[in-house]
């Protein structure tokens, strides 16, 4: 089972390597870094948090900062 403030830490990592851009209100870096800290500081629990890390996943995917399997794994290790 997934360490959720693990992959938290790790997606916070990742998002600066995307392409995305830097402010936009649904899908920038700094939106992904202030839902990151949400999950990392226990605000957003449980479903909540798991659909929040998937979002955040699928955009480091887009934004080109980490594959599928990349990430797959980070969510095993954590």
């Amino acid at each position: 089972m997934i360490n959720i403030k693990i992959a938290a830490k790790k997606m916070d990592e990742l998002v600066d390597s995307t392409d995305l851009p830097a402010s936009n209100d649904s899908y920038g870096k700094i939106h992904l870094h202030y839902m990151i800290s949400r999950i990392i500081n226990g605000e957003i629990v449980g479903s909540k948090a798991h659909r929040w890390i998937g979002y955040i996943q699928g955009l480091i995917v887009i934004g080109g900062g980490a594959t599928l399997e990349e990430l797959k794994n980070i969510n095993k290790s954590g």
